[in-house]
Protein backbone atom coordinates (compact mmCIF):
# COMPACT_ATOMS: atom_id res chain seq x y z
CA UNK A 1 0.00 0.00 0.00
CA UNK A 2 0.99 3.84 -1.21
CA UNK A 3 2.19 5.05 2.18
CA UNK A 4 1.08 8.37 1.24
CA UNK A 5 -2.55 7.05 1.17
CA UNK A 6 -2.29 4.85 4.03
CA UNK A 7 -1.43 7.96 6.37
CA UNK A 8 -4.21 10.31 4.86
CA UNK A 9 -6.58 7.39 5.58
CA UNK A 10 -5.37 7.40 9.02
CA UNK A 11 -4.96 10.95 9.93
CA UNK A 12 -8.62 11.39 8.69
CA UNK A 13 -10.10 8.12 10.65
CA UNK A 14 -7.78 7.91 13.87
CA UNK A 15 -9.49 10.95 15.25
CA UNK A 16 -12.89 9.79 14.38
CA UNK A 17 -11.90 6.46 15.84
CA UNK A 18 -11.08 7.22 19.27
CA UNK A 19 -13.75 10.05 19.75
CA UNK A 20 -16.55 8.05 18.59
CA UNK A 21 -15.62 4.35 19.02
CA UNK A 22 -13.32 4.53 22.06
CA UNK A 23 -15.88 7.03 23.31
CA UNK A 24 -13.02 9.15 23.98
CA UNK A 25 -15.66 12.11 23.49
CA UNK A 26 -17.49 11.44 26.93
CA UNK A 27 -14.05 11.73 28.81
CA UNK A 28 -13.02 15.39 26.89
CA UNK A 29 -16.06 16.90 26.43
CA UNK A 30 -16.60 17.50 30.20
CA UNK A 31 -12.86 19.02 29.91
CA UNK A 32 -13.44 21.52 27.48
CA UNK A 33 -12.43 19.52 24.43
CA UNK A 34 -14.73 19.15 21.78
CA UNK A 35 -14.55 17.20 18.57
CA UNK A 36 -13.02 20.85 16.67
CA UNK A 37 -9.97 20.78 19.81
CA UNK A 38 -9.95 17.27 19.40
CA UNK A 39 -8.91 17.43 15.66
CA UNK A 40 -6.74 20.33 16.37
CA UNK A 41 -5.00 18.37 18.71
CA UNK A 42 -4.99 14.88 16.74
CA UNK A 43 -3.41 17.08 13.84
CA UNK A 44 -0.56 17.89 16.13
CA UNK A 45 0.19 14.20 16.55
CA UNK A 46 2.71 12.79 14.61
CA UNK A 47 1.59 9.23 13.28
CA UNK A 48 3.80 8.27 10.77
CA UNK A 49 6.44 6.65 13.46
CA UNK A 50 3.17 4.49 14.32
CA UNK A 51 3.08 3.79 10.85
CA UNK A 52 5.77 3.11 10.25
CA UNK A 53 6.48 0.11 13.41
CA UNK A 54 8.81 2.47 15.23
CA UNK A 55 6.21 3.63 17.89
CA UNK A 56 3.91 1.26 19.91
CA UNK A 57 0.02 1.80 20.13
CA UNK A 58 0.26 2.65 23.72
CA UNK A 59 3.19 5.05 23.06
CA UNK A 60 0.80 6.87 20.67
CA UNK A 61 -2.15 6.94 22.65
CA UNK A 62 0.38 8.40 25.91
CA UNK A 63 1.68 11.18 23.23
CA UNK A 64 -2.16 11.72 22.40
CA UNK A 65 -2.96 12.31 26.19
CA UNK A 66 0.24 14.06 27.08
CA UNK A 67 -0.65 16.84 24.54
CA UNK A 68 -4.28 16.74 25.76
CA UNK A 69 -3.68 16.84 29.34
CA UNK A 70 -0.31 18.21 30.33
CA UNK A 71 0.06 21.24 32.65
CA UNK A 72 0.70 23.71 29.95
CA UNK A 73 -2.01 22.58 27.31
CA UNK A 74 -3.52 25.32 25.88
CA UNK A 75 -6.67 22.88 24.90
CA UNK A 76 -8.44 22.45 28.03
CA UNK A 77 -11.21 24.77 28.53
CA UNK A 78 -10.86 26.79 25.57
Amino acid sequence: MDFDVLYAWISESLPKYLWTECRWKEILKPKGVNWQKFQRIMSKVNIVNWLRDKQSWDSLLKEINRLIFSPDSYWVGK
